[in-house]
């Protein structure tokens, strides 16, 4: 079925994966091996990720793997099949997980196999090896096959029922013959039956520094980092956390409030005492026999007295308390908002190196974890140990005044305080530390799994998993464990050592009690048995701060990290209008992914005119993806420059830069909110602008003519509005209509430079050729640089850059290329298998339209030379086609009205001059640069009238050819 018509839904509602609103499934779902769309490994070992659970057969898992075409894959790994995969590291391509997670199934006991489109980002050559001795073989006899497949074709003569959908229903089904016989199946739904058509690489193969590692070291070592575990006492930096919430001056402020309510909760106490001995020297004590319940009780100073000031107190300590939590609120409140706007804005602008070596679930867990103990308990533990820290102090001074005895004795408790909260400290710093990377791997291995959770249900892996997690997670509580152990053998010495001490307070006490009165002795005692608990309270407030400051010193690991060069450069901005257009100049780049590594790209020299349309083709790890990437300073170049119209991009910021040109990715990216937001980011563009994009990319079509305000009244398609919800990742809609809206939101820009990195690689036929169609007739106005391995979206560029090993090997016309027989392009064509299709559509859309003199019997002009536009120097001898000059002739006379108009299209018309014919090709007639066509220059003033009408027409019937053509 075409993009969108539920091919995957239904096997989805096989699996029981959706909710069905009507209807019913008899469906066995003990016995069943599932192969999704896009391709799903386990972090493990590429041989666990083909038993997948299962028992290791030796014969038949060898066999499977021949069968997948693995083995050679196998070669080049050093451990071969016991290689660790790991997404982050993206070691394997697509093509190789799709083949693996396709071993998979076949590799499995089970009965019914459900392929969805499994084998896309396989070269169509692999491909369909793979389908023919997969099919053929004795692992899927007598098992049941469903698969979904946007080229019919390569199972057309395997499949023994066809079910064809449309738009959510089933619009026809039957043996192959009698489905073909219905006229149902569309070139679009049948594909290419090329045997190449769908050669691809993933973009990732060249962009990642795994890809360059493996081109350059053979020991494919691992280049996902281990995550740093720092040792020893937390680094004086970490405290950039107290600058972070203000600086010095507002700690200080803290430090003083909490000073001022300790003096304040003294002065209540003494006054208690005062209270006391006021009432037992001065008073008058009268007992009666007569009547003992009346007592007399006379102060010299009155209770009221002591009231008031105890009032004053308690009211003055409970204000200082409210604006000492206020103030601890606002520092709190300070840093985790300075540490997170820093934390997300070195993650953002973070080099592409970065994400290439550091997993998902280690980014996320700066994130979650460490921002929430920056947000929750960071400070509240810092206040607490500054509180503890002056209450022991007041302590000390209050016993020390009281006996002076004990001002000895708590230097000997200090010091065994210091022993016992010493090794503590160290010990539960260290567990913190590893507590903090231990979970790492459940966060990422929970965000792995979530990704394969409809594979895992499939193969009834459920139990299997659940025991994998909870081994992780006991892995990870190992640690939380021994840090709380480790907090209660500090709780049991501190309150040994605390006892000793409130024993000795006492001791001095009674050895004092000629020279103490009994209010300043309780006064003393009171304080001493609170001693214990303070300090014991002040070693685990510093331990919980050094362990939280252990998430302060990740987080700073990340704020410090190396970043992209500036956004925005004051003094050197381009022009508002740059690119006017679209010229580019490539110099001797050179581009590294690391030191150690050699380069990707060496020495890469080729120059665009502006409006060309350059396609970019290669073997796989030729360098193109990083080429591409080059153009918005993913990578930064050793060696050379880009020059965009005279601007040399490196010289400017990179917000000036990225948002001058349009790339459209492989991938495409959009995000949970509206289709509106994800069209029109800034919300710079009314509904027309935006209905109007998406009508143009053919993701909705107009219903009847008329205008109106709501233009969704006159447009069908997947959306009712613009505010149609858009889910995380555009989940709800194709990945072919997810690529029609980037393309959308590309076409809304109109910047003058597009790049297009295998953007159609991974899309049904019905879906390129829309894309394709668009860029033909939508982007003309633009440069557009199209990587690709689907030779027939490249082959009516006007040139081709051939790359091989980093290097520029050719750079030329599609038909010059295809018909050097030495040439690397014409041997990549041979490798399609259909060689004779391109050279045929090469010949169709020459330049011009002239065809090699040797293959036309010529009759006028057989001295002209096709100057290059590059070096200005004759190339080939070119005549015109006799039946395409008649053509273009007939074409000229019924032009003659649109003359003027075209001699005004001073933009995009390349014979704005045509009045000088001689001058027509001049660069400043034309713009900065020659057009992007080859162009015929006039030898003698006779050619003028010939030249004249075969101009007028050649660009309208140029075009239509194209259009036919595809």
């Amino acid at each position: 079925g075409h993009k969108g018509s539920g091919k995957s839904l239904l096997l989805l509602s096989l699996l029981r994966e959706t909710y069905v609103i009507n209807g019913f499934v008899h469906f066995p779902t003990t016995s069943v091996a599932y192969v999704a769309q896009q391709p799903w490994l386990e972090k493990t070992t590429i041989r666990d990720n083909i038993l997948f659970g299962s028992t290791f057969d030796d014969e038949r898992y060898w066999n499977v793997v021949e069968t997948c075409n693995l083995s050679t894959d196998y070669e080049n790994m050093e451990q071969a099949d016991m290689t660790e995969y790991d997404d982050e590291n993206l070691t394997l391509t697509d093509d190789q997980k799709a083949r693996i997670t396709f071993a998979r199934a076949m590799y499995s006991s089970a009965q019914i196999l459900l392929l969805d489109n499994c084998l896309e980002s396989v070269e169509t050559v692999k491909a369909r090896q793979i389908i023919e001795s997969s099919l053929n073989s004795p692992f899927l006899s007598n098992r049941t096959v469903i698969i979904v497949s946007n080229h019919v074709r390569l199972f057309l003569n395997a499949a023994e029922f066809i079910v064809v959908l449309g738009d959510g229903v089933v619009s026809a089904k039957g043996t192959p013959q009698e489905v073909t016989e219905a006229g149902v199946l569309t070139e679009e739904i049948l594909g290419t039956d090329t045997t190449n058509e769908q050669i691809r690489v993933d973009k990732t193969e060249e962009l990642s520094l795994n890809q360059a590692l493996e081109k350059a070291d053979s020991d494919k070592r691992n280049w996902t980092s281990e995550e740093a575990r720092v040792q020893g006492n937390v680094r004086s930096s970490i405290y950039f956390y107290i600058k972070s919430s203000g600086g010095i001056f507002v700690w200080f402020i803290l430090l003083l409030l909490f000073l001022i309510i300790r003096l304040l909760t003294v002065g209540e106490t003494y006054l208690l005492k005062l209270w006391s001995d006021d009432a037992t020297n001065n008073g008058t004590l009268t007992l009666r026999i007569e009547d003992l319940n009346q007592t007399t009780l006379d102060s010299s100073q009155g209770d009221l007295y002591y009231i008031k000031v105890y009032a004053l107190i308690a009211i003055a300590s409970a204000g200082f308390t409210i604006i000492r939590m206020a103030w601890q609120f606002y520092i709190s409140l300070k840093g985790s908002r300075t540490m997170f706007s820093k934390l997300l804005n070195s993650i953002l602008r973070a080099p592409l190196s970065f994400f290439d070596t550091a997993p998902l679930g280690r980014v996320m867990n700066r994130f979650s974890k460490d921002l929430g103990v920056v947000d929750q308990g960071l400070l509240t533990v810092m206040a607490s140990f500054m509180g503890n820290l002056v209450g022991a102090v007041c302590v000390l001074a209050v016993v020390t005044w009281v006996t002076w005895q004990f001002g000895f004795a708590s230097i000997i408790i200090a010091i065994l305080y210091i022993i016992i909260g010493g090794m503590y400290i160290n010990v539960s710093r260290e567990l913190k530390r590893l507590q903090s990377i231990k979970r790492t791997p459940v966060v990422s291995w929970f965000c792995d799994t979530v990704g394969g959770i409809t594979t895992i249900r499939a193969f009834n892996a459920e139990r299997r998993f659940v025991k994998e997690f909870i081994e992780k997670l006991n892995e990870s509580n190992r640690t939380t464990y021994l840090l709380h152990m480790s907090n209660r053998w500090m709780s049991i010495r501190m309150g040994t050592i605390g006892a000793f001490a409130s024993y000795l307070a006492g001791y001095f006490i009674l050895m004092n009690f000629t020279e103490i009165d009994a209010g300043l002795a309780g006064f003393s005692l009171t304080y001493a048995l609170g001693f214990v608990q303070i300090v014991s309270m002040l070693v685990k407030d510093y331990t919980s701060m050094e362990t939280s400051l252990n998430s302060v010193e990740r987080i700073e690991e990340y704020i410090e990290m190396p970043q992209e060069p500036p956004a925005v450069i004051d003094n050197i901005q381009p022009p508002a209008a740059w690119p006017t257009n679209g010229n580019i100049e490539v110099s001797k780049l050179t581009v590294q992914y690391s030191p150690e590594l050699d380069p990707v790209l060496r020495d890469v020299s080729f120059t665009v005119h502006a409006e060309e349309k350059i396609g970019i083709v290669g073997r796989t790890g030729s360098g193109k993806s990083t080429l591409a990437n080059s153009f918005l300073r993913l990578v930064e170049p050793v060696d050379g420059c880009i020059i965009i119209d005279g601007i040399d991009i490196a010289e400017i910021g990179l917000e000036d830069l990225r948002s001058r040109i349009t790339m459209i990715s492989q991938d495409p990216i959009l995000f949970e909110g509206t289709v509106r937001s994800n069209l029109d980011i800034r919300g710079e563009y009314d509904d027309r602008e935006l209905w109007e994009s998406l009508r143009r990319v053919h993701f909705v079509q107009f219903n009847e003519e008329g205008s109106t305000s709501d233009y969704s009244l006159f447009m069908s398609g997947p959306i009712q509005t613009l505010d149609d919800p858009v889910n995380e990742g555009g989940s709800n809609f194709s990945r072919g209509q997810r690529q029609l809206l980037c393309l959308a939101r590309a076409l809304l820009r109109q910047s003058k430079i597009i790049i297009m990195d295998e953007a159609t690689a991974s899309i049904d036929p019905e879906t390129d050729n829309k894309i394709q169609e668009t860029i033909r007739t939508e982007f003309q106005y633009a440069t557009v640089l199209c990587v690709s391995h689907r030779f027939r979206t490249i082959i009516d560029s006007d040139r081709i850059l051939v790359l091989d090993d980093g290097e520029v090997v050719e750079f030329d016309t599609p038909y010059n290329l295809i018909n050097n027989p030495d040439g690397l392009f014409r041997h990549l064509c041979e490798a399609t298998g259909e060689l004779e299709n391109l050279m045929q559509l090469a010949s169709l859309i020459l330049p011009d339209d002239i065809i090699p003199e040797t293959q036309q019997d010529t009759e006028l002009h057989d001295d002209d030379e096709v100057i290059d536009n590059e070096e200005n120097t004759p190339r080939q001898q070119f005549t015109l086609d006799p039946e395409y000059r008649e053509g273009h002739e007939s074409g000229a006379e019924n032009q003659d009205a649109d003359e003027n108009h075209q001699e005004d299209d001073n933009n995009n018309n390349d014979f704005s001059n045509l009045e000088n014919p001689d001058n027509r090709f001049d660069s400043q007639n034309i713009g900065d640069e020659l057009s992007s066509q080859e162009r015929r220059q006039p030898r003698d003033e006779d050619e003028h009238d010939w030249g004249e009408e075969f101009g007028l027409g050649y660009r309208l019937v140029q075009n239509s050819v194209r259009t036919f053509i595809y």
